[in-house]
């Protein structure tokens, strides 16, 4: 697949790793597709929330380093309770945790997964039908 930047390419590795995850919703909110939530099913949504590079040596052939935080955010209809929004971003957060650095590259070039952290739910109310759970994966890689 082409990718026009570097952002676009970074997303779809951590989409592809994301969707190792057995357990998330098949109803997906990707970035600029049209999507109706559907009341009383589950979803998932994503974002690359910041891309920063920073040049690390001088020179024609000097190369960069980029730090990226990544966000996948679970909603679980209200009825289902908070744990099932928990479950599933216990195993989104292991799924990335647990990469060792041959398992994600970028043309490439080895991503380090620096951290992982979720939460907190934010809980279901009467203008949301959905508890909301955060998890967020701080990157870093080298590149030209």
């Amino acid at each position: 697949m082409s990718f026009t930047n570097r952002g676009d390419a970074l997303l779809s590795v951590l989409r592809t790793r994301l969707l190792t995850v057995t357990t998330l919703p098949t109803a997906r909110a990707w970035a600029n597709q049209r999507f109706e939530p559907t009341p009383g099913q589950a979803f998932v949504e994503d974002e690359l929330l910041t891309l920063d590079t920073a040049r690390r040596e001088v020179g024609v052939s000097a190369y960069g380093r980029s730090t990226a935080l990544y966000r996948v955010i679970i909603h679980t209809p209200a009825g289902t309770g908070a744990m099932s929004a928990l479950a599933i971003g216990v195993a989104v957060t292991d799924a990335f945790a647990s990469v060792g650095t041959s398992y994600l590259t970028l043309d490439g070039f080895t991503i380090t997964v620096v951290s992982t952290r979720s939460g907190p739910v934010v809980p279901a109310t009467q203008s949301s039908q959905w508890y909301s759970l955060p998890v967020y994966v701080s990157l870093q890689f080298d590149h030209p």
